[in-house]
């Protein structure tokens, strides 16, 4: 994946709006986390039952939120992985854009 001097932010809110559709709560804490976790960080949402948050994509957009732009590539490079990503061209071609 291309690196640039800071994420988008438009193709990050669709990458994460897009995610958010095939994910539950959970899963998100999940993949957020183990990233986060990988580099020493925390996020801010670890319950899926917290009162603050009411979507999944409230949830992506807390906890990538805390992720340095690099980081943040390599979030998304860890989703772009997974099968039922890989099976969602709409995702998958909001990836792309990031990419190039």
């Amino acid at each position: 994946m291309n690196k640039h001097s800071s994420v988008p932010y438009v193709l990050l809110i669709d990458i994460e709006d897009k995610l958010a559709e095939i994910i539950y709560e959970y899963d998100a804490i999940e993949l957020t986390q183990a990233l986060a976790k990988s580099v020493n960080k925390e996020v801010p949402v670890t319950d899926a039952k917290d009162p603050f948050i009411s979507s999944t994509r409230d949830v992506l957009r807390e906890n990538i939120d805390c992720l340095s732009d690099d980081e943040k590539f390599e979030f998304i490079a860890q989703v772009q992985k997974l099968s039922y990503v890989k099976h969602n061209s709409e995702l998958m071609d909001a990836i792309n854009k990031l990419a190039k």
